[in-house]
């Protein structure tokens, strides 16, 4: 009994750091994908700040 209990903590656990993993990558891809936006954003601003335009 002690040994299927084990087991199934075991197995818990695993799932929980596959999910916790999987949802760390899907933060850095984000996190990731706004850093490119906001980089974006001001070289932007930026080149319009430099033309004047703004």
């Amino acid at each position: 009994m002690a040994q299927a209990m084990i087991e199934i903590t075991v197995k818990a656990t695993i799932a929980q750091t596959t999910l916790l993993s999987r949802h760390l990558l899907h933060c850095r891809y984000k996190l990731c994908y706004l850093q490119q936006f906001l980089l974006y954003y001001y070289s932007c601003h930026i080149r319009f700040h430099r033309s004047g335009k703004i």
